[in-house]
C-alpha cells in the first residue's frame, strides 16, 4: 500500500485585531494571490525596481528577509516588524532593502472571501542575491515551506490507512543549526499512527541535516496522507 503525503492549502480565519473594530486575517484563502500576477509578476517588479534604483546589493550573498505585510481591504500595505531582533540584525541588508523597495510595488490586491475584501497578512522571501543580475525570469522565491514539504513527501513512511485520506498540520521550530524543536502534529480525523509517523518523519530529516541552517523560523505544514 504506497502512500503519498501532500501540502494542502488552508486557510486560517484566526482574526487578529490590531485596532478597534478592524479584523485581520491571518491568510489568504488558497489558490489567491496577494499581488497582480502572482509571485512571478512580484519577483519581476522587485527585480526592475532593484535594478531601476540603482539600490546597492548585499555584500553577504547569504541575506535573506521573510517580508510580513497586512494588504488592506483598499490594497494598500502595511509592514509588520519582526520581532526576532536577533534575525533582523543578522538579515540587515536584506531586511533594510524590502523597506526599501515596498513603496514602490503598486499592484498589491486585497484579499476576497464572499466577493467581500478583506484585510489579511502576506508574507513572501526576499532574497536579494536571486533578484539582482541573478535574476531568472518566472522566478517564485525560495518558498521553504514548499521546499520542506518535497523534502517530506519523498520520505518513506511505515502507515497503512485502510480508506480514504487524512489531512494534518505539523508545526515547528527550526533552529540556526538546522535542529529542530516544539514539534506538534494534529489530525483530522484524530489519527495518531500518523501524527507519530509524521513528528518521526520530521526528526528524522534533523538528523539528516535537511532543514535550512542560518535563518531560524517556525514552519506550519499542512500535509494530506493519500492512497494512491
Amino acid at each position: 500500500m504506497k502512500i503519498r503525503i501532500f501540502v494542502v492549502a488552508t486557510l486560517f480565519f484566526a482574526k487578529l485585531f490590531f485596532a478597534q473594530e478592524t479584523i485581520v486575517y491571518d491568510a489568504y484563502p488558497p489558490g489567491r494571490e496577494a499581488y497582480v500576477g502572482g509571485k512571478k509578476q512580484l519577483y519581476k517588479e522587485i527585480h526592475d525596481v532593484l535594478i531601476e534604483k540603482e539600490f546597492q546589493k548585499c555584500e553577504d550573498s547569504t541575506q535573506s528577509y521573510k517580508v510580513n505585510l497586512i494588504v488592506k481591504n483598499d490594497a494598500s500595505i502595511l509592514f509588520i516588524q519582526n520581532p526576532d531582533s536577533v534575525y533582523v540584525e543578522k538579515n540587515k541588508c536584506a531586511y533594510e532593502l524590502s523597506k526599501k523597495i515596498l513603496p514602490h510595488l503598486k499592484n498589491w490586491k486585497p484579499a476576497e472571501h464572499k466577493k467581500k475584501k478583506l484585510n489579511a497578512i502576506y508574507e513572501f522571501e526576499f532574497t536579494p542575491v536571486d533578484l539582482f543580475e541573478n535574476y531568472k525570469e518566472n522566478y517564485t522565491g525560495k518558498d521553504q515551506n514548499r521546499l520542506l514539504n518535497e523534502l517530506i513527501s519523498k520520505e518513506k513512511t511505515n502507515l497503512t490507512i485502510e480508506e480514504g485520506y487524512i489531512k494534518g498540520v505539523a508545526i515547528f521550530s527550526v533552529g540556526a543549526k538546522g535542529e529542530i524543536a516544539d514539534i506538534k502534529v494534529t489530525t483530522a480525523p484524530h489519527n495518531p499512527e500518523v501524527e507519530k509517523e509524521m513528528i518521526s518523519t520530521i526528526k528524522k530529516m534533523a538528523r539528516e541535516n535537511k532543514f535550512p541552517k542560518n535563518n531560524p523560523q517556525r514552519f506550519r505544514l499542512p500535509f494530506k496522507i493519500v492512497l494512491d
